[in-house]
């Protein structure tokens, strides 16, 4: 996983990068030595917001190899620090056997209510389920409280 600069080509896309929010994205490939995850996260004071919105696109092809197992994107919340799992929500399933170039920029949300004024971690979850089984490449942006 890095965080890279609006404008640099991506070996999936071959296309600049055009972040929705600001001058950079997370970008990974959603693939890799599975199975395993690839997590990204930190601590959130909630506040009065109710509502956790970001952008992502991702494109992938799991027919080429193929893959036998879907992968998902999920957020998790846990307690302050990492620790304790207090809810998640299945964003998005990368479909084994499926090719998707491109899925454009699409909206995630999750519920947060049941944490407002409280301190909790927000990690971002790509499970890969297999070992080199497509390429594929992910982009998070504009992350943000409602």
């Amino acid at each position: 996983m890095e965080v890279v600069p609006s404008g640099k080509v991506t070996p999936w896309y071959n296309q600049p990068i055009s972040p929705i929010q600001g001058d950079f994205v997370a970008l990974h490939g959603f693939e890799g030595a599975g199975p395993g995850t690839i997590t990204l996260g930190a601590d959130i004071d909630v506040g009065p917001s109710t509502q956790l919105r970001f952008q992502y696109r991702l494109g992938y092809d799991l027919a080429l190899i193929p893959a036998i197992l879907d992968r998902d994107f999920s957020v998790n919340i846990r307690l302050a620090g990492g620790a304790g799992l207090l809810d998640t929500a299945l964003i998005h399933t990368a479909t084994a056997g499926v090719e998707e170039p491109d899925t454009g920029w699409l909206t995630g949300t999750m519920d947060i209510s049941s944490f407002v004024h409280a301190t909790v971690w927000v990690e971002f979850e790509w499970g890969v389920p297999e070992n080199a089984s497509g390429p594929a490449e992910f982009q998070l942006d504009d992350i943000r409280l409602e």
